[in-house]
């Protein structure tokens, strides 16, 4: 009786072998899945998205510090930038920009943000690169442009003539070519 069951069942240690065998193709096959997936994305990335958006969220807080100051002091204060050398200062503050993001337009985006009409040439539009916040309360005219060094994002920050301060953040849409506030 003991050798008739030995020869009706299989034996176990085989199927143990081939659900083993199993699951180390499917491990490889899924880190070749992986791979793949990782070598074919863009070489622009979220984070970098989010980069130059924190740069000119940061530059926005700047502006607004000068602003303040301007009005404390009773006294015009400038922010001087740098855009060969990605760096801005004022009021005693140096800021560089990340590695990544750079003073920059993308080519044929057209501005000022509010109002786009002509082709941009320049990062800078502010007279002498030098944005000045004067002791009654406003602002010097101009934009900033900020861009990833793949130039595949753009943002701006503006300062219109108003009689008060008044600043205004964009996001440029390359695919409809138009600028978004933020």
């Amino acid at each position: 009786m003991k050798k008739l069951s030995v020869l009706l069942l299989p034996k176990r240690k085989w199927l143990h072998k081939q659900q083993g065998y199993m699951l180390f193709q499917l491990g490889i096959v899924l880190a070749l899945l992986l791979l793949v997936c990782t070598l074919s994305l863009p070489p622009f990335s979220f984070l970098q998205h989010r980069l130059v958006r924190t740069e000119i969220e940061k530059m926005t807080l700047m502006f607004r510090y000068l602003h303040r100051m301007a009005l404390a002091r009773n006294q015009d204060q400038h922010l001087k930038l740098f855009p060969h050398e990605g760096r801005y200062e004022g009021a005693g503050h140096c800021e560089y920009l990340p590695e990544g993001v750079i003073f920059a337009v993308l080519d044929g985006a057209q501005g000022p943000p509010s109002h786009p009409h002509h082709v941009l040439a320049k990062p800078v539009t502010y007279k002498d690169d030098r944005v000045t916040f004067y002791a009654h309360g406003t602002i010097q005219a101009g934009t900033i442009y900020l861009t990833d060094k793949h130039k595949q994002v753009m943002y701006a920050l503006s300062s219109a003539i108003s009689p008060i301060f008044y600043t205004r953040a964009y996001r440029y849409n390359s695919a409809n070519q138009e600028w978004v506030v933020l």
